[in-house]
């Protein structure tokens, strides 16, 4: 009896066979295979697939002719035998791939698969509605109303599939973030886990108290201390609470903030662990005479000859009792170190008794690697008498000329397997293994089908890449040298076609985002961030909305963190995320306590604010505002302190002063002290580095911060009306900010101010003191003259700086400030003085920057040097070449630099194309911001004209000059050149690395150079910055001349891209596409009317005002610039309105009802009826030339009659208007400064008349001498000015 239950189990595990229990004759589903002498089924899936699922084996029997049952498919060229599972699959399965022709007209074996539409291939239930198309077509992800699967989740907005278990686990597996919504109204899947506070995730229970913020906002690590950990084995961190895992204990590492896991380590906690000796450090036993030191001093791999092995089968060493696995003897490699294990092999046996012996040494060679054309015994005994042998692997070939064997896709795949060649020979006359492979033309070698346009030439004679544009894989740019490279490579600063025309045209770059209006280039940080950068919006309208990123939603519509909430710092723009705040209150709120306003005793209330907060929490910043918030009033009680209020500075003489009072250069206080004391002068030395950003984020360290936006790192001073932070710590009592230097030196003073405007509290620091450290661990405070702890005066206010110079330098690498005394609550920003003066390389006075790197005191400033003139050979990942810029990266951001495609390849270069030709006297360097990667030295290379030169030494032997690089990531390495050379670009070739090469560069070059310079044919010269600019430098016209070379680029038949001016607005359409005739008025055209000052080209209108500087001088992003090439163009510019031309503040009149919008809210556009008229009899207004344009006449539009300003050239259109007579002012031929007449009693004194500029085109019943006086003064300064 138990012989049979025996021998029922057994049949029962063998693979996936299922018993036919009951009636015998019953037949197994369509869908299964029933074993021949058993009464089992197995799924058709496992038939003929080489692994013996039936008990009798039956379902592999699958030689011809059983290919003709009919659960069995039969490949054409050849007996092998198929599942029907592996019918129209989507894989060809036989050589031929018939196993996929005719898919349409076929049913699948299975009929619960679909069958896609356009290929016939049958997909499982498991893959439809996935999220990913496994049909050609798409149509396994269509139609998906309902889930195949009860236990998944149906996605809004794409009908995506996915596992009820994957709701609310912090991830947004559907694209919409629909399986992250309403998690707090939702049961765990698993009932054991844990839902977090704040959003309702669903976290394991043994992720509370790992050390890992799982929630997003921290709530699973919250009050750690007082909790127990969730395993009872762990171990819980002293300080912190954190839970360690016991393989984390005493492993060496230290894994708690105050390295508990790695004391009182005395015995192991699993016995079967060994213990270091010096370290104590605890480790498996298996790894104990492995001939590995896992210890640090060794002492696992001591005595080893007195121990066992841990595993009773392993082999001991005679001379040292390393354990070896038992087939490592005389296997070739030395295992035992003094080469025991592979003495006297020709006397032994193999321990597996099917390998191979080498003839000579004896050695052990696996039967897989005999016959594969390589020597692996040393006398190649391995690889003789191969024609009489037998392949290892049944499916292999054997070379005819030596009887190597090779995978059946060998023969004809462009590599000589067999050695002489005879795998690759008649490969014309040859099927390709594979059915999708493509051919190279002269070989007739066979190819991966992705191989084919790929960009790289995998045959010899490039055949591989003759592609047409049809030919072009999905998401690839067909070149048009009949090559194709993946649209990623588009605009990324590395030409990858041969022509490099994946890199023309480019105005945004591939990782930034266009927006749809404008055109403008938005950097992708900038894209959904709540804040719009282009004037649509389109970035943001894009986005999810705040709910659906777990956010909370202010009533401007940006997004904040649900713990910003009722935190007392107002997060919203409107303060609304701190309105109906409940208690508790925390230190930073105080609490309306409700108590009637009768038993208060305050002077009489202000207006009050609508909706009274009472029993409720106020922050502290709307106490003492002058508004009562509270019911009661209670806080605005007790704000003056002195006669001062709280906000206010108590003069010695008693009177009170704003704060916007001190240090502002005039004496209020009777005695002057608000004038003292203003931060003027500063210490010794130069600044470290914190405004500059030169000291990098993870340097500057704090013992606690309020939230993230006021970190450590937020604590540099920053431009007046730039955005800005501070330094806020959570608690005030025994806090400290610290700053690493990187490097020993004298410290001279520090420099210090409150919180400003960034902290809605008004804060700042009355006193603190200094202390100072080598190694970071050991701390001395700074001493006064009297031998005691000195304390230093802080800030009178939260904005004014104050400097505080040492008596004393002191030699440092750390510095700590303890601030023990404050106003409000600590809140501040420093700048620490040394004696080094690395971060003022960039302003010496003998050279400039070229604009390559950001400005140190002002990051967010456009760099002179566009992004896409900055390239490289290759990039690796996102490290694009425009990333190398000094001072580049943000705050915790990792990585900004540029970086090859290949690390270790010295042949990769980063190129800098300068705005013009310069005297380039020096570079600067840094590495990867916030990664340890930089290059330790490199050369340099310089072209004027495309024609590269290396830099030479200056001994005069010709030999490449190596430069020192840098010694971390983020300090500066400068290098300037013995003898500075012109250049118009500049090359680095990175040499050593440390880690990877990673570049931040910088270039200073001498202001001017005499080759900038032209003659003239008087005598004096002019600037290239004056050439072709609209105005003469010259007064014989040199510089005004040959400017109509290329007024337009475009693609023509001719193959010249250039258009003169005069071809332009022409109705002729000379560029293919028509462009040099479109968005014509009064023959200019709208899209491309800007040229820069040292270029006749006109520059595209979508690149006005993107952010970049297109222009060498940066004036296509100046809307004065813009503006006045509109005026110039077109007459005027006097339309007011935000236009769509950069940020320019309004059009031309001509621009008025002409069918295409030219203001951002298409005001000129509006109350436009029928077609603007184009001759005098179908004006029904005036019909008159335009001033200063005699040959240009226009329709004046019935809006800008009597609109202050004359749009005739004889100012009919503001005659009659009540005006000052504009005929005598048109027709003065005298410019007159000032006014020339008193102004009337109902107008009012010149200075008050502000009404002129608040409507869009001025009062009607305004004076308008003065703004026909501004035009013309404006175009004379034009004049001087370029």
């Amino acid at each position: 009896m138990a012989t049979g239950l025996l021998v029922f189990a057994c049949l029962l595990s063998m693979g996936h066979a299922s018993l036919r229990i009951g009636d015998t004759e019953e037949k197994c589903p369509s869908s299964a295979f029933a074993c021949k002498t058993t009464d089992d089924c197995i799924d058709l899936v496992y038939r003929c697939n080489a692994y013996i699922d039936c008990p009798d084996g039956s379902d592999e029997e699958c030689t011809a002719p059983d290919c003709l049952s009919p659960d069995v498919f039969g490949c054409d060229v050849d007996a092998r035998c198929l599942s029907l599972a592996a019918v129209c699959n989507g894989d060809d399965d036989c050589p031929d791939g018939s196993d996929e022709l005719n898919c349409t007209s076929k049913e699948c074996y299975n009929p619960e698969y679909l069958k896609c539409e356009s290929s016939g291939v049958c997909i499982e239930p498991a893959f439809q509605c996935d999220g990913d198309y496994d049909c050609e077509d798409g149509s396994d992800e269509e139609t998906c109303e309902e889930c195949i699967n009860p236990d998944q989740f149906k996605c809004e907005s794409s009908g995506v599939c996915v596992s009820v278990e994957w709701q609310c686990d912090g991830y947004d597996d559907c694209s919409d973030g629909s399986d992250e919504k309403k998690c707090k109204d939702k049961e765990c899947y698993y009932l054991h886990h844990i839902k977090c506070e704040s959003n309702g995730v669903c976290i394991v229970p043994d992720w509370q108290c790992d050390g890992d913020d799982d929630c997003g906002d921290g709530w699973d690590e919250e009050n750690c201390t007082r909790k127990e950990c969730y395993n009872p084995e762990y171990l819980k961190c002293e300080s912190s609470g954190v839970c360690i895992e016991p393989a984390f204990q005493c492993d060496g590492v230290y894994d708690c903030e105050d390295d508990s896991d790695e004391e009182n380590c005395e015995e192991c906690i699993n016995p079967d662990d060994i213990k270091c000796k010096s370290s104590g450090v605890c480790l498996s036993l298996e790894w104990q005479c492995d001939g590995y030191d896992d210890c640090s001093d060794g002492s696992d791999e001591k005595n080893c000859k007195d121990k066992e092995c841990y595993y009773s089968h392993h082999i001991k060493c005679e001379s040292n009792g390393v354990c070896i696995v038992p087939n490592a003897p005389c296997d070739g490699y030395d295992d035992c170190g003094d080469g025991w294990d592979e003495e006297n092999c020709t006397s032994k046996e193999c321990y597996y008794t099917e390998y191979f012996k080498c003839k000579s040494n004896g050695v052990c060679v696996h039967p897989r690697r005999l016959c594969n054309g390589v020597d692996n015994c040393e006398d190649g005994s391995d690889e003789e008498n191969c024609k009489d042998k037998e392949c290892y692997y049944s499916h292999h070939i054997k070379c005819e000329s030596n009887g190597g064997c090779m995978e059946p896709d060998a023969p004809c795949d462009g590599l000589n397997d067999c050695g002489d060649g005879s795998d690759e020979e008649n490969c014309k006359n040859k099927q390709c293994y594979w059915s999708d492979d493509i051919r190279c033309e002269s070989s007739g070698a066979c190819l991966d089908s992705w191989k084919q346009c790929d960009g790289w030439e995998d045959c010899e004679d490039g055949s591989d890449e003759f592609c047409a544009a049809e030919d072009c894989p999905l998401s690839h740019h067909f070149c048009g040298l009949g090559s194709c490279i993946p649209e990623t490579k588009l605009c990324d600063g590395v030409g990858d076609c041969y022509d490099e025309s994946d890199e023309i045209g480019c105005v945004c770059t591939n990782v930034e985002f266009q927006c749809e209006h404008s055109g403008r280039c938005v950097p992708s940080s900038a894209v959904c961030d709540g804040v719009p950068d282009c004037e649509d919006a389109s970035e943001e309208l894009i986005c999810q909305s705040c709910a659906e990123r777990g956010l909370w939603q202010c009533n401007s519509g940006e997004c904040i963190n649900d713990a910003s909430v009722c935190d007392g710092d107002k997060d919203c723009s409107s303060g609304v995320d701190e309105e109906n705040c409940i208690a508790p209150c925390n230190d930073l709120q105080m609490e309306c306590d409700g108590t009637s306003s009768a038993s208060l005793i305050r002077p009489m209330p202000p207006v009050r604010r609508l909706g009274d907060i009472d029993g409720g929490c106020l922050p502290k910043y709307r106490a003492c505002d002058g508004l009562e918030d509270c019911s009661n009033g209670g806080d605005e009680i007790n704000c003056t302190a002195g006669g001062c209020s709280a906000k206010q500075f108590h003069c010695v003489d008693g009177s009170c002063l704003l704060e916007s009072q001190l240090c502002d250069n005039q004496t209020d206080c009777s005695g002057g002290e608000d004038e003292d004391d203003c931060g003027d002068v500063p210490p010794p030395g130069f600044p470290l580095g914190l405004a500059s950003r030169y000291i990098p984020d993870v340097h500057v360290t704090a013992s606690s911060e309020y939230k993230s936006e006021f970190a450590p790192s937020q604590a540099r001073h920053t431009p007046p009306n730039t955005p800005g932070r501070c330094w806020v710590p959570s608690s005030v009592v025994d806090q400290w900010l610290q700053v690493y230097f990187g490097k020993t030196t004298d410290v001279t003073g520090v420099i210090i101010s409150g919180g400003g405007s960034n902290w809605d509290l008004g804060s700042w620091v009355t006193s603190f003191t200094l202390a100072f450290s080598i190694d970071g661990a050991s701390w001395s405070p700074y001493e006064g003259s009297s031998n005691n702890v000195q304390v230093f005066q802080g800030n009178r206010d939260r904005y004014n700086k104050v400097s505080r110079p040492l008596p004393t330098p002191v030699t440092s690498r750390y510095i700590r400030l303890h601030p023990t005394g404050f106003e409000g609550w600590v809140a501040m920003v420093m700048e620490v003085y040394v004696t080094d003066d690395e971060n003022t390389w960039m302003t010496q006075d003998e050279y400039v920057t070229v604009g390559v790197g950001l400005k140190s005191d002002d990051t967010a400033a456009v760099p002179k040097i566009p992004d896409l003139h900055m390239t490289a050979s290759s990039r690796g990942a996102k490290f694009f070449p425009w990333q190398a810029r000094l001072n580049n990266g943000k705050e915790q951001q990792h990585g900004a630099c540029w970086s090859p495609a290949l690390g270790y390849d010295t042949n990769q270069w980063l190129q800098v194309k300068h705005d013009k030709v310069y005297e380039v006297a020096g570079v600067i360097t840094q590495g990867a911001h916030n990664l340890d990667y930089w290059v330790t030295s490199y050369k340099l290379a310089f072209s004027v004209d495309g024609e590269w030169a290396m830099y030479t030494n200056s001994t005069g032997n010709g030999e490449e000059m190596v430069f020192k690089g840098n010694r971390n990531s983020y300090r500066y390495a400068r290098n300037l050149l013995e003898n500075p050379t012109f250049a118009l670009y500049t090359r680095f070739y990175p040499l050593t690395f440390h880690n990877q090469v990673a570049l931040r560069v910088e270039i200073l070059v001498k202001y001017e150079i005499d080759s900038q310079f032209s003659p003239c044919g008087d005598g004096d010269v002019f600037h290239d910055s004056e050439a072709c600019d609209g105005s003469e430098a010259c007064s014989t016209g040199e510089d005004e001349a040959n400017c109509d070379e290329c007024a337009m680029e475009c693609l023509r038949d001719s193959g010249d891209p250039c258009i003169p001016s005069r071809w332009i607005c022409d109705e002729l359409d000379d560029c293919l596409d028509g462009r040099d005739e479109q968005g014509c008025v009064q023959g200019v055209p709208k899209n491309c009317f800007f040229t820069c000052r040292n270029n006749v080209t006109c520059l595209p209108t979508s690149q006005l005002g993107d952010g970049h500087h297109d222009c060498s001088d940066g004036e296509d992003e100046r809307p004065s610039d813009i503006e006045d090439a509109l005026g110039r163009m077109w007459g005027s510019c006097s339309y007011n309105c935000a236009s769509v031309y950069g940020n320019a503040s309004c059009v031309p009149d001509a621009f008025g009802c002409d069918g295409g919008a030219d203001c951002m809210e298409e005001e000129d556009e509006q109350g436009c009826e029928g077609v603007a008229p184009t001759t005098a009899d179908d004006c029904p207004t005036f019909y008159c030339r335009l001033p200063g344009f005699p040959d240009l006449a226009n329709c004046v539009q019935s809006h800008l009659i009597c609109d202050g300003y004359p749009d005739c050239a004889s100012g009919e259109d503001e005659q009659g208007c009540g005006n000052v007579d504009v005929m005598s002012t048109q027709a003065s031929t005298t410019l007159t400064i000032g006014p020339t007449e008193e102004p009337t009693s109902d107008e009012g004194p010149f200075e008050d008349q502000t009404g002129l500029y608040t409507e869009s085109h001025g009062s009607k019943d305004q004076a308008v001498i003065w703004i026909t006086a501004a035009a013309l003064c404006s175009q004379i300064f034009y004049r001087l000015a370029f």
